[in-house]
């Protein structure tokens, strides 16, 4: 890194308008080009945040690749299990931390962004990680730092740090360009013998030559290996033998090595066996009515039964050589006596073998077969039969083999979010999947714009409201004599094979039986009322009899929506930084079935107008939603108020609801940006307010609220504004009212 250099705030701006005249700077070298070019979902890049005109000016590719959200678009976030090769490139499955592959690319022509033109980065600042006494910290800072910068394979562009130039270069306007694959570092955490995930946010700016602000942030997220504890994890293993070796069939990250499989017992270790494929031509075999034919056999033929294509008996046959004791890779019968066949009438076309004590172990002549009409059955012209040997075994006694059936249900919290702030796929916990079970929307809106409600159409284009659920059985298929039966206890809700409906399981019928082909189907519920009631998986016998296994859960319709506002420049995510205190809120009560919607608090304008406002107006009007929740951090709070006044103003247009709660974090009025004034109005029509905030800030501080039920001063733990949404008191003082006070 070059040595740095101080400018002051009047030589920087100078510097940056002749960056953008092109005249402080030669050209840079760059390194290769690797466009972001591609329309979702192919592009495999993140695009910046803030504004669709510079999202794509910075971006992140990150291997493998992070789940995307309904738009196609990857994920911010990416989560990998210590150990696991294929996102943890340090090769050590014993060193408690993660090494990610992350990629910069800079002045992207990104086709999901048409309004996006990069014109070049002319400076570059790495905000998170900052200088730290964490060594990790410095190290991921130095690599993102040496990449943007003059660092081996560098963008070559000048680096700053608050103000401070620490690395000289050159405006970059190479169009498509990727750094190779940066070594970013995450390790665990630990409490005492317990090793605790941990995850390191990348936040990253630029400015551009003509002067405008772009900037992207990513989130690498280690956690601490389940692999090893004989239980499959499906969200993110394909085996577990118990170990963490490799060359077993199942690797040190728990995926299936190449040329192995793996059975997955419930509830037990999983099996591999390494296979070698053999292809066999089969040919079909079509059975033909023909008199049956006398078989003679002389010579003590040998009979070998395999599962290799079966032998054709015409009136010419040849004599074959065939060993009794040959190793293949298909299943080969070969019985232990030479039988002698003993001419007989049969009516059937299979010839029937009688076998006699004359034993043999080697390879045997197979003479031809003399063929012998006899009297009741007259050949005629007709295409010849394809002969099949079986053997008719003498009885035996057998033993009955139980069938032990496992079958599962689970569901997924809501994750159809349009407003681009989702939270990532959830399942409903095992303690709660039947109190309070699975929420889901009522689907009253019109997603494909054709004038017909999506709880009437069936198929909709573009449909978010429908709720995840997968269906596990085992074995599969069912047995014979048994059956898999889906079943619902209220027709409050439809289940569809796919989440734009299409094809139907559960509409008009309260159950269907199932054939499944593999161990897990997902469905779709939909909510089409109000209402609530359980979706039932049986395994059964066979039309309708004795129910042997079955599991269940919970399904209600959402009476309420929960709206969680952040502080200036707090952007949503899932997981939520964890500085950013009413999303950490936001996620606890989205994990406890709570329809929650996190949104930047710009999206509600200082007429309380925005895209938060569109939200609740359609919860309300399409969705059944009779109860409106709002909390807010900073200008947040003063969102809140905005937000909850604007609502209070239309309700004769927008339908009934109420206002049961509303909370405030360190409140400051939303008249502006910039706007610094403690807001102290208690929201219109709350019937429940809580207020926390300090006054030690000479600045930025709340103040106290006439009215609010709950109105507490933090100034004595010593805080300031960035810190109070952290106190772990404001949380749950927050959260856990809310809870009391609304019903999912």
């Amino acid at each position: 890194m070059v040595g740095s250099r101080t400018l002051d705030r009047a030589a920087f701006r100078t510097c940056l308008f002749l960056v953008a005249t092109a005249l402080c700077w030669p050209a840079a070298s760059v390194p290769a080009q690797v466009p972001c070019a591609d329309l979702a979902p192919g592009n495999p890049c993140i695009p910046g945040v803030g504004v669709a005109a510079r999202k794509c000016d910075v971006e992140w590719v990150v291997t493998p690749l992070p789940p995307l959200t309904r738009r196609g678009v990857p994920k911010n976030h990416s989560i990998c299990y210590d150990g696991d090769p294929a996102c943890d490139f340090d090769g050590n499955a014993a060193n408690q931390s993660c090494t990610f592959h992350a990629a910069l690319c800079i002045n992207n022509a990104d086709a999901r962004f048409p309004t996006c033109a990069p014109p070049g980065i002319a400076f570059f600042e790495v905000k998170k990680p900052i200088p730290s006494l964490d060594p990790t910290d410095n190290a991921n800072l130095a690599t993102l730092e040496n990449q943007a910068g003059g660092g081996p394979d560098g963008f070559g562009i000048p680096v700053v740090r608050r103000g401070e130039v620490v690395s000289d270069g050159v405006p970059n306007t190479t169009p498509n360009l990727c750094s190779d694959p940066l070594t970013i570092v995450v390790p665990l955490r630990s409490r005492g013998n317990v090793l605790l995930a941990n995850r390191k946010t990348l936040t990253v700016n630029a400015t551009t030559v003509l002067l405008q602000k772009a900037a992207d942030s990513l989130t690498l997220e280690c956690r601490p290996s389940t692999c090893g504890n004989r239980v499959v994890e499906r969200s993110h293993e394909e085996c577990d033998d118990g170990n963490r070796m490799n060359g077993d069939g199942c690797n040190q990250g728990c995926h299936v090595e190449p040329g192995w499989v793996c059975s997955n017992p419930v509830g037990g270790p999983s099996t591999c066996i390494q296979f070698t494929p053999t292809v066999t031509a089969t040919p079909s075999i079509t059975p033909t009515a023909t008199p049956t034919a006398t078989v003679t056999l002389s010579a003590t033929p040998t009979l070998t039964l395999t599962a290799t294509p079966t032998p054709t008996v015409t009136r010419t046959p040849t004599s074959t050589r065939t060993p009794t004791n040959t190793r293949t890779s298909t299943p080969t019968l070969t019985p232990s006596r030479t039988p002698t066949a003993t001419p007989t009438t049969t009516p059937s076309a299979t010839p029937t073998v009688t076998p006699t004590d004359t034993p043999t172990n080697t390879p045997t002549e197979t003479p031809l077969p003399t063929f012998t009409d006899t009297p009741t059955a007259t050949p005629t012209d007709t295409p010849p039969a394809t002969s099949t040997w079986t053997a008719t075994p003498s009885p035996t006694a057998t033993n009955t083999v139980a069938v032990s059936f496992q079958v599962s249900v689970t569901a997924f919290r809501p994750q159809s979010e349009a407003y681009g702030s989702p939270f990532q796929r959830q399942a409903v916990g095992a303690g709660v999947k039947e109190d309070p079970g699975a929420g889901v929307r009522i689907n009253g809106d019109d997603d494909n714009n054709n004038g017909i409600p999506d709880s009437a159409d069936s198929s909709v284009s573009g449909e978010n409201d429908l709720v995840e659920v997968t269906l596990q059985v085992s074995p599969f298929p069912a047995p014979s004599g048994y059956e898999y039966v889906v079943s619902r206890t209220n027709p409050f809700m439809k289940v569809w094979q796919a989440q734009t409906k299409g094809t139907a399981i559960l509409t008009a019928n309260d159950e269907q039986v199932l054939n499944f082909t593999t161990s897990t189907l997902p469905v779709w519920v939909e909510g089409v009322s109000a209402g609530s009631g359980f979706l039932q998986l049986q395994a059964r016998q066979a039309g309708g009899g004795a129910v042997v296994a079955s599991d269940r859960v919970k399904m209600f319709s959402f009476s309420s929506i929960v709206i969680a506002l952040g502080g200036e420049n707090q952007v949503p995510s899932d997981p939520p930084d964890p500085n950013h205190g009413a999303f950490n809120i936001a996620a606890n009560l989205y994990a406890m079935g709570y329809d929650v919607h996190m949104y930047d608090e710009d999206n509600v304008g200082s007429d309380g107008s925005g895209s938060v406002y569109n939200e609740v107006v359609h919860a309300i009007q399409s969705r059944g939603i009779s109860v409106v929740a709002i909390f807010g951090y900073s200008h947040g709070g003063g969102s809140t108020h905005d937000l909850a006044q604007r609502l209070d103003d239309n309700r004769g247009s927008i339908g009934a609801f109420t206002f049961p709660y509303t909370a405030y974090i360190d409140s400051i009025r939303n008249s502006s940006d910039i706007d610094i004034t403690s807001e102290t109005r208690l929201p219109p029509a709350t019937q429940y307010h809580v207020n926390y905030y300090q006054r030690n800030d000479l600045l930025i501080r709340g103040n106290s609220v006439p009215g609010a039920n709950v109105d507490v001063n933090v100034s004595d733990t010593g805080v300031v504004h960035t810190e109070i949404d952290d106190l772990a008191i404001v949380r749950s003082g927050v959260q856990d009212p809310l809870v009391q006070h609304i019903n999912r």
